[in-house]
């Protein structure tokens, strides 16, 4: 159940990513639009400037003194808002390598979350395998300690039997002798008789 909500979570982790880098993708591509629209309206704005240029070179010099301090007034209005629209850029700029060094920084702790289950796992597999051979080894020594007891038990009894048979031996055999000394008895008594 934990793995299958892991892999979910990793999946739509993805999914997420992949959305954002296209969004990413799409702002980038709007920003180079809208360079090159700027571009295109500089352009224009000098050949509207190149013409007016040629007019005013046939009006009078006090026209074209007033017409002169005009355009410093309109060059330095337009160089502080290229000077702002650069910063702009370049804030952008900056906020969206931040935003991939974030991204970057992401994936590598998410590979290295994943490394780090991969590795917990396959260190909680070698522990069952470890404990599984202790396991299986404690059991052959449990199985040949008791192989042991069967037959040092069936020894003891081979060797009680042997003894009792060896006794039962021995009795028969002093039975056996006793009516052979009765019979020397009786002889003996007998001779004393006679004489």
């Amino acid at each position: 159940q934990e793995v299958r909500l892991q892999a979910m979570q990793e999946a739509r982790d993805l999914a997420l990513q992949e959305i954002q880098a296209k969004m990413d993708e799409k702002r980038e591509q709007a920003e180079k639009e809208k360079r090159r629209e700027m571009l295109k309206a500089k352009w224009q704005s000098h050949l509207e400037a190149k013409r007016k240029a040629e007019q005013e070179a046939s009006l009078p010099e006090d026209e074209q003194a007033k017409l002169a301090e005009r355009r410093v007034q309109q060059a330095a209005l337009m160089k502080a808002q290229h000077a702002q629209e650069m910063e702009k850029q370049r804030r952008a700029e900056e906020k969206r390598r931040e935003k991939i060094a974030r991204d970057r920084q992401y994936r590598v702790a998410q590979r290295l979350r994943v490394k780090a289950d991969e590795v917990a796992e396959e260190h909680l597999k070698n522990r069952a395998e470890r404990e599984r051979m202790f396991a299986e080894r404690r059991e052959q020594q449990r199985v040949k300690a008791e192989k042991y007891k069967a037959e040092e038990a069936a020894r003891a009894a081979r060797e009680q039997q042997e003894q009792a048979e060896a006794e039962a031996a021995a009795q028969i055999e002093e039975v056996e002798e006793a009516p052979e000394e009765a019979e020397e008895v009786v002889d003996l008594t007998d001779g004393a008789t006679e004489q």
